[in-house]
């Protein structure tokens, strides 16, 4: 009796693993030696992947993600320039939008312009960016080393009302007016984002 008792004890605990595995809400959403997620952004209950060349999507109670192929067409706002491949995905009113840059690498690297998109998924498997607004980007948010300049990396980025609001790495907070393009630190004890 004493054996049975062992032996069950022992596939028990062979099989908790498994069952670990398993569990309710548990899932691999993209695996593979190509899969690099540049940016991940969850808006209501859909997860939203950037790995620079596609889109993936994962809805709460889907099996699978959905891929979408990114068509981000820059030349109607500069021929010259080429995309830094750097975009924030970020939500606006309850949609996905992308905040990107432009970048001219040519003698040396200087940003050239900003662009803030509203990310549509169309049934023909593309990510395309519409609505697209030309902001001017503040010196503020700007990296600059020698003659180069680049744009800070930023975190936590979101939008409420008419205010982009983005953590940098140096743990500053910023809220750039979209109408004005002014840009201030902003206090944290004095404005509650998330209301």
């Amino acid at each position: 009796m004493k054996k049975w008792i062992c032996a069950l004890c022992a596939l028990a605990l062979a099989l908790l693993p498994a069952a670990a595995f398993a569990a309710e809400g548990d899932a691999i959403l993209a695996h593979g030696d190509d899969m690099y997620v540049n940016r991940i952004l969850a808006i209501g209950d859909t997860l939203y992947l950037d790995n620079y060349s596609s889109l993936l999507t994962f809805r709460a109670g889907e099996a699978q993600t959905k891929e979408y192929n990114w068509n981000r067409d820059f030349s109607a706002y500069d021929q010259e320039s080429s995309y830094s491949g750097d975009s924030t995905l970020l939500e606006r009113d309850g949609e996905l939008w992308s905040l990107d840059q432009l970048m001219d690498y040519e003698q040396s690297s200087r940003i050239v312009k900003t662009l803030l998109s509203r990310v549509v998924l169309g049934e023909d498997g593309t990510a395309s960016l519409t609505d697209t607004q030309e902001l001017e980007w503040p010196a503020e948010l700007i990296e600059r080393y020698d003659n180069d300049e680049y744009p800070k990396t930023l975190r936590s980025v979101c939008i409420r009302g008419n205010t982009l609001y983005a953590v940098t790495y140096d743990q500053m907070l910023y809220g750039l007016d979209l109408e004005s393009g002014q840009v201030e630190n902003v206090n944290v004890d004095s404005v509650d984002l998330f209301v």
